[in-house]
């Protein structure tokens, strides 16, 4: 079986999305480290 490559693209939205939701977890819900996790996990 052939290895196959893919390039993922994520839409502005969805990246302008990410930033706003891992922005709230720092800053109002003071969870550094829930923000990041969220950001590893997506990427």
């Amino acid at each position: 079986m052939e290895n196959k490559f893919y390039h993922l693209c994520y839409l502005p939205i969805f990246e302008q999305g990410l930033i706003s939701t891992a922005s709230y977890i720092t800053n109002i819900l003071k969870n550094e480290e829930a923000a990041l996790r969220l950001i590893d996990d997506i990427m």
